[in-house]
């Protein structure tokens, strides 16, 4: 190709067609093969980075990875068919078999792991880590951890998963949802809240009160116990865990 004295192929095919392209690296059967201006670019594998014809400062390693990029920069793919399809798609990385195989024109995608953000064809911003993460997604600005697949037109959302079983998610409007298991603290010492930060409501069913994990007791008498509230349809009652009585609340009514 043009401007051998900075360019380095080796392969039948590989970077035949290039003209004014510089300091390009091609090792493998029609690795760069249409390239013809771009530079800086680094293919190594059967095909890789083949339809390049003016993208710069891209690497691609493993067969048919960045196959069908043609004008995007700033892209990393390892493993076979990595952003396969990215055409004009900038400032992705993709790292495993298939991972960002459909992205086109999507930008700033990072996907690690086989099959991570799979289905990402023209959106931005997402992250993936894990074997088939985020392969179900969409949308924009996600970020998956795990084997989580997500939904299809999701955006702005957080998951981490355990595995295939999803933990915790943060909605696009900053809600935290918790699937399986509580919220617990490490030790009895943490607030939810302080003084000049408390919550403004809490939305609770029974709500259960306990000062036995505390090395004194209250500031009363001294003691401890073991409390529930529980609501009723009329009346409001408290039951002490400890010795098991029951009682109602004295409520008056306001007029």
């Amino acid at each position: 190709g043009g401007n051998i004295a900075t360019n380095d192929a080796f392969g039948v095919g590989a970077l035949v067609a290039n003209t004014i392209g510089y300091v390009n690296t091609a090792i493998g059967y029609q690795a760069l093969y249409s390239n013809t201006e771009g530079y800086y670019n680094t293919a190594v594998g059967h095909s890789s980075l083949y339809t390049n014809t003016t993208g710069s400062y891209n690497t691609a390693y493993g067969i048919e990875s960045l196959y069908l990029n043609t004008t995007g920069y700033f892209n990393t793919a390892i493993g076979w068919a990595a952003l396969k399809e990215n055409d004009t798609g900038n400032y992705n990385t993709a790292l495993s078999y298939n991972a960002l195989g459909t992205n086109t024109t999507g930008e700033s995608n990072t996907a690690i792991g086989m099959n991570a953000l799979a289905l990402i064809d023209t959106t931005s911003n997402n992250i993936a880590v894990g074997y088939n993460s985020g392969n179900a997604l969409t949308g924009s600005n996600n970020t998956v951890i795990g084997s989580i697949a997500g939904e299809a037109g999701i955006s702005d959302t957080v998951i981490i998963g355990a595995g295939t079983t999803e933990r915790l998610r943060i909605n696009s409007t900053g809600d935290i949802l918790v699937s399986t298991g509580d919220i617990i603290p490490v030790t009895a010492t943490q607030d939810l809240g302080t003084v000049s930060d408390p919550w403004q409501n809490i939305y609770t069913q029974d709500l259960n009160l306990s000062n036995e994990k505390r090395v004194e007791g209250n500031s009363v008498d001294g003691t401890k116990g073991n409390w529930t509230i529980q609501e009723g349809e009329e009346h409001l009652y408290i039951i002490n865990n400890k010795s098991g009585k029951k009682y109602r609340f004295a409520l008056e009514e306001i007029q």
